[in-house]
């Protein structure tokens, strides 16, 4: 299972050119406890219905970048790592490389530690 989602974490950044150089670091070491698809009922926007937004043991809440949606292979990959992550119970940390004003406003790079 380890190596499934660091082949999940590889191809995200491998499927975004210069992903992991640099972003804002929104949250570090969180268990995620809820992964939620399909049209968001919150400030995120529905996405025509292949959002993905998650929850943290912390209660904050962010939803996945719009091009990281279910709609694109980098943001499905993303939620089979979200998923993996929840069940193992492993820690993720993430990052927004295209937040404006100094927010996170969406997430576009998760990394996973056991």
């Amino acid at each position: 299972m380890k190596t499934l989602i660091q082949i999940a974490a590889l191809a995200c950044a491998l499927a975004t050119p210069g992903l992991a150089l640099a972003g804002m670091e929104c949250f570090t070491d969180r268990k995620v406890t809820a992964v939620n698809i399909g049209y968001v009922d919150m400030p995120f926007g529905a996405d025509g219905g292949d959002a993905v937004y998650f929850t943290l043991d912390n209660g904050n809440t962010y939803p996945l970048n719009t091009g990281f949606n279910l709609d694109w292979p980098r943001g499905q990959a993303l939620h089979r790592t979200l998923l993996a992550a929840m069940t193992q119970r492993f820690k993720v940390t993430g990052y927004d490389h295209y937040g404006y004003g100094g927010t996170c406003d969406d997430i576009d790079e998760i990394l996973v530690k056991p």
